[in-house]
């Protein structure tokens, strides 16, 4: 079998036919991935990946496999030769297997370049080197897998003619039904079920998974069954043949039996393995593996599940990635739930029904985003909705999958959306499937924190809860059926106000906490505001009298009357002087707004950058409760008491580091467990029309959290443009901060939604092209990529030349 192998390995390449099939698939490559503009085009794409070279591949391979396996046997059985094989002793799989391995080494060596380009995207990364090499490396392993499944169907065909064109053609047209059929049927199909179990028979379902640089042993295992059965298959035609030459009769199905039994054990063990789930997700940053509350929450879902994604079409790369992402995470979600189907719906597919579909999308809740497509004709403008319809029954949800916010790059957006698709879907299946969806209210009546202010956060926890405004004059309690009052809302968020508290108001807050109530504070001890130091280089800043220091220090927490100045802070316009009656403004280090940041025990939090503005400082007190610091300054702070004068002079302290000694103060309490009543001596008189639930002096299971700073959940308006910024987003700096994910962390927390917590923690390196290097160097890379695939082919071609030189002179 060894002699067998290498002569047919020689035969490869010490032929002219088979350096013209490099040659072609080379070039055919090179031109796909660096030249001409396409959707697989590496430099074109913008992210450091070899995503186009592997999904182009299986399109290739279609016709070189098949170039390369015809004459396995078609020449053999046109020039006599294959009698004479089969006389040797050798067994049929013995011969089959030569043939099947030496076409496996031609094969390897087809795809060598795949290096090169390895090393084009390496050296073109922002940094360099910021590519997912464990990704290639297991992505090579599935380009493997599906080589050997062509090589195995082609190579059996080769066996059944003489005709090497015959054997060409009819194996590309087989290997494109295997790896393109099944899928295409599929869509055929529909929705139902018999979709799901026609694309889960084709070779481009299995090798969506390992092409990306996942292990499954489900994908593994079909493949290996492609390859076993055709060997088998190949190898029991031959022994049919032998037998038939030997008996001097003609080949009369005698295997058929011997075939049979292959082909349903085969079936019997992908059957069996299918409900196992044993993957290795070989990418750098995990991204193909799902959360494990992403799969409890799938495992659960026990209804029949329908989505549509209307991203699809003719896209720009960045959102042909997107696309491709959310397909991947789909196809990842339908392993852990067979009741969940997916399809992609092209909305221009049909250019007369497209007004149509639009128009309904839209009257549906689904928002447009126009995207400029580049055509022959010119520039073209198009309506794209970035959304999936999450189905249940009767019941709907729009998902938006464009995760757009203020003051990101293009690619930033794309990657953050891709980053963030799990999230997004998982919570479009919660919002359905739940039973029951726990009610936030922002409280109003005490000069909060209007809607426009909060409506960056308001729309995100929305996505999870049912929000609502309210004040505590319409109540915070309801009678039900049966007569029991109870909370109305599972959660209150009290966001900056300004205006005292009443008794009533205060022992109505009171009560809702001691029946179960939970709420986060953001509370500000004075009305200093970063809006008067660009009006004028000082201002007053006064003590707020909100009447909740008592509750505060019952409950075992007090915010100090000052105001925390830290060298750690963000930057601001500040008008530092006056030149001829116009004020001068300066961006400085802005010492008023403390950088804060968030460690300890809680989940999701730790790591997380806060920006505030006027922020003070909070102070334990001996209670029932239990408390947990998290929100904390730098070392380098220093208290202003209040009342005080604000100015920007004080930002040169920055030269005198010395002077901040304070060291580490809190800014960010959570308590937990047993809270006592602040009324349980004197209680005010509540009007008969309040529903209230009988007095409590206490409750075991309370929860709060408390900011010592209302604009941590201020997001910043503009006015001029009628744009709220997403919340944490500093249109000075232009960066963003963790407010928003450290607000939404709370109200989990308070909520108890751990789950919720768990799933937005995820984060995926972006991998980048550097745009300028590939601009600059294109040209080279090019060339590199078209030359050195040349230079390793003529050293094999001179190195088997002179070898074979060297042999017929002996």
């Amino acid at each position: 079998m060894y002699s067998l192998f290498i002569k047919e390995t020689r035969q490869f390449f010490l032929g002219i036919s088979g350096y013209f099939i490099l040659f072609l698939f080379y070039t055919v490559t090179a031109l796909v991935l660096f030249v001409l503009p396409n959707q697989f085009q590496i430099l074109g794409s913008g992210t450091a990946s070899l995503d186009g070279f592997f999904s182009f591949a299986p399109f290739a391979f279609l016709f070189l496999i098949p170039a390369i396996c015809m004459k396995c046997f078609s020449e053999e059985k046109k020039t006599g030769t294959l009698e004479i094989l089969l006389t040797r002793p050798l067994t049929s799989y013995q011969i089959v297997l030569a043939k099947f391995l030496s076409c496996i080494i031609f094969f390897a060596v087809s795809i060598l370049p795949v290096f090169v380009y390895y090393y084009t995207v390496y050296m073109l990364a922002t940094p360099v080197g910021n590519i997912d090499t464990s990704a290639v490396i297991g992505s090579l392993f599935g380009l493997f897998f599906l080589g050997g499944a062509f090589i195995a169907i082609s190579v059996f065909l080769s066996s059944l003619t003489d005709s090497q064109v015959l054997a060409f053609i009819v194996s590309v047209v087989c290997s494109a039904f295997f790896y393109l059929g099944f899928d295409t049927l599929s869509q055929l199909a529909g929705d139902g079920s018999l979709s799901v179990f026609l694309s889960s028979l084709g070779m481009k379902e299995h090798f969506s998974s390992l092409g990306r640089g996942v292990l499954d042993i489900r994908d593994i295992l079909y493949f290996a069954s492609i390859i076993a059965v055709f060997v088998v298959f190949t190898a029991e035609i031959l022994r049919a043949q032998k037998r038939a030459q030997k008996c001097h009769q003609k080949f009369v199905g005698k295997p058929a039996i011997k075939i049979s039994s292959i082909v349903i054990f085969t079936i019997v063990i992908n059957i069996i393995f299918s409900f196992f789930t044993i993957r290795l997700d070989l990418t750098a940053d995990k991204r193909y593996t799902l959360n494990k509350v992403t799969k409890q929450l799938l495992k659960k879902t026990t209804k029949p599940a329908y989505i549509r994604v209307y991203l699809t079409g003719d896209l720009p790369a960045g959102f042909k990635r997107l696309e491709k992402s959310i397909k991947e995470t789909l196809d990842e979600f339908s392993r852990y739930n067979k009741n969940l189907h997916y399809q992609f719906v092209d909305i221009y597919s049909d250019e007369k029904q497209s007004r149509e579909y639009i128009r309904t999308l839209v009257e549906s809740g689904f928002e447009p985003t126009q995207l400029e497509v580049k055509t022959n004709e010119g520039i073209m403008r198009r309506l794209i909705f970035p959304y999936a319809e999450v189905r249940f029954g009767d019941r709907y949800i729009p998902v938006k999958l464009l995760v757009d916010q203020m003051g990101r790059s293009a690619d930033e957006t794309l990657h953050s959306s891709i980053e963030n698709i799990e999230m997004q879907l998982i919570k479009g299946i919660r919002a359905l499937t739940s039973q029951y969806i726990p009610s936030i209210a922002f409280l109003t009546g005490n000069g909060e924190l209007t809607y426009t202010q909060t409506e960056s956060i308001g729309n995100t926890l929305s996505t999870y809860y049912n929000v609502r405004r309210t004040s505590i004059e319409d109540g915070l309690f309801l009678r039900d059926s049966n007569g029991y009052v109870r909370n109305k809302y599972d959660a209150l968020i009290v966001a900056h106000p300004i205006l005292t508290f009443s008794q009533v108001q205060k022992f109505i807050l009171d009560q809702y906490v001691m029946n179960g109530g939970r709420i986060i504070w953001f509370i500000d001890p004075s009305n200093a505001a970063l809006d008067s130091l660009q009006k004028s280089s000082q201002t007053n800043a006064i003590s707020l009298s909100l009447g909740l220091e008592d509750m505060f220090f019952r409950y075992g927490f007090r915010i100090s009357n000052d105001i925390i100045l830290d060298l750690d802070c963000a930057f601001s316009p500040v008008i530092t002087s006056s030149v001829g009656g116009r004020p001068q403004t300066e961006f400085l280090p802005n010492l008023y707004r403390p950088v804060l940041t968030v460690f300890g025990t809680l989940s999701g939090f730790d790591g997380e950058r806060v920006e505030t503005s006027f922020v003070a400082s909070i102070d334990t007190i001996e209670s029932s409760a239990q408390k947990i610091p998290f929100l904390f300054t730098s070392e380098y702070t220093k208290k202003i008491p209040i009342p005080t004068v604000i100015s920007a002079d004080i930002m040169y302290d920055r030269t005198n580091p010395s002077s901040f000694r304070q060291g580490v103060l809190t800014a960010g309490l959570y308590l937990y467990g047993k809270f006592l009543s602040a009324f349980s001596i004197i209680r005010p008189t509540i009007p008969d029309s309040v529903v209230m639930p009988a007095y409590r002096s206490f409750t075991d299971s309370g929860k709060m959290f408390v900011f010592s700073d209302g604009d941590i959940i201020r997001n910043e308006v503009n006015r001029s443009q009628n744009i709220v910024y997403p919340l944490g987003y500093d249109p000075y700096m232009r960066i963003f901060f963790g407010n928003e994910k450290v607000v939404l962390n709370a109200v989990h927390t308070t909520l108890n939604s751990p789950e919720l917590i768990e799933l937005g923690t995820r984060a995926m390196a972006m991998r980048l092209l550097d745009k300028t290097r590939v601009g600059e160097k294109k040209s080279f890379y090019i060339f590199l990529n078209f030359g050195i695939p040349y230079f390793f082919m003529l050293l094999f071609g001179g190195f088997f030349a002179w070898k074979r030189k060297k042999i017929n002179n002996l």
